[in-house]
């Protein structure tokens, strides 16, 4: 994995887990209030972390950073004080529980420049936001970003399990659908606190800070 980290000087630590392709640019415009440990390209999946330091640490995972984290979870040096899943299923290719797998198949095998714009488009419900985005892309070419995903499919192979504390869903996810998210969280795994919030798949630029995410 790569890693971004933002040191506040503070005792408590947001442990980040992105999704495909992002790197720490597009969670620039958000604060934070921690110290934050971004993850990202999950290629490969080591982590060189110095946790001794934090009283508190809380994981937030997004997208397929959610079955990401789930697999490192028992792995982690550290137990945080809460588990946050936004938009991301521990069935990530699955046509009731993720994305459809004809739709996960098609984005590995033909993803060009012209279908990465439409991709991004695809993140959001709001003009606006999709702006800001562009202004902060990540530096991730095509070719890397479609090895990780590569590898992602190998990962997904696997059954994983975390509990986590709480989880969103963006009501107007079109990457990951709003509908397999609750299918598989509310009747498959019968979760007690499931949050409907506003947005498409990348809902971050309706919060100011990603602590607030945490605190919802």
């Amino acid at each position: 994995m790569k890693q971004y980290f933002l040191n506040n000087n503070r005792n408590t630590l947001i442990l980040f887990f992105c999704g495909w392709g992002m790197d720490e640019k597009p969670f620039k415009p958000l604060k934070t209030k921690s110290d934050l440990l971004l993850l990202f390209n999950y290629s490969e999946l080591s982590l060189d972390f110095d946790f001794s330091r934090y009283e508190t640490v809380h994981l937030l995972s997004y997208s397929y950073g959610v079955f990401t984290a789930a697999m490192l979870d028992k792995k982690l040096p550290v137990k945080p004080a809460s588990k946050t899943a936004i938009n991301g299923t521990l069935k990530p290719i699955d046509n009731n529980y993720g994305i459809p797998e004809k739709i996960f198949n098609l984005t590995l095998g033909s993803m060009t420049l012209e279908t990465a714009v439409k991709f991004r488009e695809r993140l959001f419900n709001n003009q606006e936001h999709f702006r800001i985005f562009n202004k902060n892309l990540p530096l991730r070419d095509i070719d890397d970003s479609m090895y990780e995903l590569a590898q992602l499919k190998e990962y997904f192979k696997n059954e994983v399990y975390c509990n986590y504390d709480k989880v969103l869903i963006a009501e107007e996810d079109r990457i990951i659908p709003a509908r397999n998210q609750k299918k598989y969280w509310l009747e498959l795994q019968n979760h007690q606190n499931v949050k409907l919030i506003q947005g498409g798949h990348f809902p971050f630029y309706n919060y100011e800070f990603l602590e607030d995410l945490i605190e919802l």
